[in-house]
């Protein structure tokens, strides 16, 4: 009974260390994500200012323009081009992985300078 008990804690223990792992890793990849994201929205508000200045834009042009590409995919959910896409290559409905490939045969599904 004794060592069911031992085996039982050490079981625990390596659990616990895992899922404290598991944590710093997932606090660490919040970081990293958060840190993307400020400097993805710093080049965006240089690039909008330059826009405005140099070329004269407005904050409703890049409001309505930012709208269109959202209803482009028949859906203003704040994202661009969500859900599947149709292979060009095997012509299969596949989500975009992070890598820009099909899921089902490796192509690249990666549109315009953006994916």
């Amino acid at each position: 009974m004794a060592a069911r008990a031992t085996s039982s804690a050490a079981a625990a223990a390596q659990t616990a260390a895992r899922s404290s792992q598991d944590a710093l890793e997932a606090k660490t990849d919040v970081r990293r994500l958060d840190e993307r994201l400020d400097r993805l929205e710093l080049a965006c508000a240089a690039m909008w200012s330059l826009l405005k200045d140099v070329h004269g834009f407005t904050d409703e042009q890049l409001l309505q323009r930012a709208v269109a590409i959202d209803e482009a995919d028949g859906k203003r959910d704040g994202k661009v081009g969500s859900g599947p896409k149709v292979c060009p290559s095997c012509k299969r409905t596949s989500p975009v992985r992070s890598s820009g490939k099909c899921l089902w045969c490796g192509a690249s599904m990666v549109e315009g300078p953006f994916g």
